[in-house]
């Protein structure tokens, strides 16, 4: 099973720990700094190892986050490293150039009091749940009725896809095949000489 990595300002600290204790209630494996970097190690270090090894980023989008050189630094990595960001968008605010480039196109969810009761927040459980593998959204909840369709696909697709690998490989094979061909004519015509 894997985990979801919080990201947020810590200008923003009680409302990140609310999220994380939401997922922890709900039985999600996160990832948040700096409860999870161990004491001596380098946090830049730690951090982008937790970012490759994570299935999914969750995002705690306030106007102190888009502004913080950190959580800049984590959506990059998590961009690069495909891997799904989910927004949790905790105010009202106008994304900043970089943010708007980095995840304008993405689905955010509004939700301004972190309440495992509201639609928004099932939400986004429901998906966290999907990408981490971890978690039940019924998990130390009362809801008697279950909703499978959150299992069979995330309600919230956002992030880059991973590259198709399968045209990695006819590229790759494409190019040592005229690398071939064009050896082959060179060695023809007497331009290289063994």
């Amino acid at each position: 099973m894997g985990y979801a990595f919080i990201s947020y300002s810590t200008k923003n600290q009680a409302k990140a720990d609310a999220m994380r204790e939401l997922f922890k209630k709900k039985g999600i494996n996160t990832w948040m700094a700096p409860n999870d970097i161990p004491v001596g190690s380098k946090y830049a270090e730690v951090i982008n190892k937790a970012l490759k090894e994570c299935s999914c980023l969750v995002l705690m989008l306030t106007d102190e986050a888009q502004n913080s050189v950190w959580v800049a630094k984590e959506v990059e990595r998590a961009i690069n490293y495909h891997k799904t960001i989910i927004t949790v968008q905790l105010e009202d605010i106008v994304l900043n150039d970089e943010f708007e480039f980095y995840i304008s196109t993405d689905h955010f969810i509004a939700i301004h009091k972190i309440d495992e009761s509201t639609d928004e927040i099932k939400k986004v459980l429901a998906s966290v749940i999907a990408y981490t593998g971890s978690g039940s959204p019924d998990k130390g909840g009362n809801s008697p009725e279950k909703d499978t369709s959150a299992e069979k696909k995330p309600l919230i697709k956002v992030g880059p896809k991973k590259k198709n690998k399968r045209m990695l490989w006819i590229v790759l094979a494409f190019f040592l095949l005229c690398a071939a061909v064009s050896f082959f004519l060179n060695w023809f015509n007497g331009n290289i000489d063994w």
